[in-house]
This record gives C-alpha cells, sequence and structure tokens, in this order.
C-alpha cells in the first residue's frame, strides 16, 4: 500500500511524494478502509499550500485529502452498521486527512455507505459538499415555507444547498450567472440575481436565511436582505477557535488572537442587521451520510459533476489540482 504525501508547504505546490503505507488492524469503533476513489477538493490545495497550517494537528510529511469512496476491508470491535466489503464513502475531516492513498482507517462514525446508483467515483464527490450543505442548512434552523437565499447557488455546494433546501420545502433564491438561469430553475429555484450586480434588487428583502458560499463582497451586500432575527450562514467567516478546538484542530495563540479580528466586520454587520452570524465549519458526520446516500439514489440530490482520472494520468497532469467551483476532479485508484 502507498499514499501521497506532503513533505513540505509552497507555493507553487511542491510535489506529493509517493511513500509506503502501513495499517494495522482497526481498533474498537474503527473501519479500514480500501479507497477506490478519492476527490481532489480546494482545500487540499490550500494544505499543500501550507494555508491551514496553524489549524491541523499534523505536520509533514502526511497523507492529505478528505473526500473518498471505497470499500470496508477490516471492522474493529464495537461497530455497528459496517461490514466488510461494503462500499462505502466519506468525509475524514481535516483532522483525519489521508484519502490520497490505496487505504485509511477511520473512525466508523464517519463512514457511510455509499448511494448505490453511482459509480465509486462520483460517490467520492460527494462527502464534504454534501456535509456542507446538509449542514448549512440545518444552521439557518429555517422551517418548510421559510425563504433562503444562497449566494453562489450555481457552484458545487451552492447546488447541493439549492437541492436539499428545496427538498425540504424552503422558498429559494440564488446568486449566479444569468446564463445559469435554466438549470437553477430545473434543480426548483425561485428566483435568479445575477451575481454581478453591484446590490441586490430592492424588493428582495425580509427573508428568512441567507447561506454564503461566495464571501467577501457578496456576503457584504446581503444583509440588507435578512429580515430582523434571520440568518446568515457563512462558509467564509472563520469560526471562533473553541469550535476549531471541538473538531480536533489546533488553536494556538496566534489564531486565538487573528480569528476575532478576521471575523469583527461580519459581526459588526449582524448586529447591525439584527441578524445571526453562524461561521460554518463541516464536520464529518456518518448520521447525515446515511440520509443524504438515499436522497442520491432517488434522484432528489443530484452529485457535483465528475473528471475522473487515473492516478497515473493525475500524477503526470499539468492540472492535476483544478477541481472546478462547479464540479470536482476525482482520482480512480484502480
Amino acid at each position: 500500500m502507498q499514499g501521497f504525501h506532503i513533505t513540505s508547504y509552497g507555493r507553487p505546490m511542491r510535489p506529493l511524494e509517493l511513500r509506503p503505507l502501513t495499517l494495522g488492524e482497526p481498533g474498537p469503533g474503527e473501519v479500514r478502509i480500501r479507497i477506490g476513489a478519492f476527490a481532489v477538493n480546494p482545500v487540499d490545495a490550500k494544505t499543500r499550500r501550507g494555508e491551514s497550517k496553524l489549524l491541523l494537528p499534523v505536520r509533514p510529511p502526511f497523507i492529505p485529502g478528505v473526500d473518498l469512496a471505497g470499500t470496508v476491508d477490516a471492522v474493529g470491535a464495537d461497530v455497528r452498521g459496517l461490514s466488510v466489503e461494503d462500499k462505502i464513502m466519506s468525509y475524514t475531516g481535516m483532522d483525519r486527512m489521508g484519502a490520497y492513498a490505496d487505504a485509511i482507517m477511520l473512525p466508523a462514525d464517519r463512514v457511510a455507505p455509499a448511494p448505490a446508483a453511482v459509480p465509486m467515483e462520483v460517490a467520492a464527490s460527494l462527502p464534504l459538499a454534501a456535509l456542507c450543505a446538509w449542514q448549512a442548512i440545518e444552521a439557518t434552523q429555517a422551517r418548510p415555507g421559510a425563504s433562503l437565499l444562497v449566494l453562489g447557488g450555481a457552484g458545487t455546494v451552492g447546488r447541493m444547498v439549492v437541492q436539499l433546501a428545496v427538498y425540504r420545502g424552503l422558498e429559494v433564491c440564488v446568486t449566479a450567472n444569468a446564463a445559469d438561469d435554466p438549470t437553477m430553475q430545473s434543480i426548483g429555484v425561485h428566483r435568479l440575481i445575477d451575481y454581478r450586480a453591484r446590490t441586490l434588487p430592492a424588493d428582495l428583502r425580509g427573508l428568512d436565511a441567507v447561506i454564503d458560499t461566495v464571501g467577501g463582497k457578496a456576503l457584504a451586500q446581503a444583509w440588507p436582505v435578512l429580515r430582523p432575527g434571520g440568518t446568515m450562514v457563512s462558509l467564509h467567516v472563520p469560526p471562533p477557535a473553541a469550535v476549531l478546538g471541538d473538531a480536533g484542530l489546533r488553536a494556538g495563540w496566534l489564531l486565538r488572537t487573528v480569528l476575532p479580528l478576521a471575523s469583527r466586520a461580519a459581526y459588526k454587520a449582524a448586529h447591525h442587521a439584527g441578524a445571526a452570524l453562524v461561521p460554518l465549519l463541516t464536520r464529518p458526520n456518518a448520521d447525515q451520510l446515511r440520509k443524504i446516500a438515499p436522497l442520491v439514489d432517488a434522484g432528489i440530490l443530484r452529485p457535483p459533476a465528475v473528471r475522473v482520472v487515473s492516478r497515473a494520468d493525475w500524477l503526470a497532469g499539468a492540472d492535476a489540482e483544478k477541481s472546478s467551483p462547479r464540479g470536482r476532479l476525482v482520482v480512480s485508484t484502480a
């Protein structure tokens, strides 16, 4: 067995080094997985460049990658609902990376059966994006009939948010390219606002919730559309240090100093709008993945577009880390 290791951080990204990988037998509550495919996510590139080094509980050399699908190879004691040869998918979490490999050991509560209706390579692209969307909607606490604006509704996570929100009975508006209007309508979007507009329409007011997948100016201009007491869930406002620590990540004195400064403007805008701000850190959750998989099988949740490459082609390719905002590069380990 082998794994692709980060040996040093750098811009441009340094080549990964293929090294032998040895895994023992799974302990209580763990499963060993033969990885059939892994997705290349934007967070992986940030990891390789060193942008996450203050957060991570590991130092180079280590194996990156957080999204995978594969087959259960061995099951530890006290594991329920998973058996050897089960086809599975997992978001490992930033504290347990290692998807860029032939195999991995993970806690069973991060592993769920993969959808039966899609190939393994497609299943590998699902966990992080689907969990991010699921958890973002849950964070809004929106009930059926509530109004929701999704900033960046045509992106990989944005489309997941839209589909899950429509499934839950929310009335969904999005910001996106006007050319995406037919696609957005086909998945249930009530209204599309061109993302290039300098301000959101004056009649778009009193919404119950906004989910921000874009950040920057898009987030800044969205506050006026929320009703007092509404909720802004953002993927681009850093969470508090306590949340990082609870997720198994590091939160040293530097981060504890910097994070409040980095999020201060957003909290100030939330206070002015009379709204709640929820910074989102996606967490591994097998129970949620078990609810997501049947929605994929039923055609309710369409997986992101994928571009599948072999391991050899991925290593040789000049665009080896270029997942699109609208899809994922997936590496087959077969």
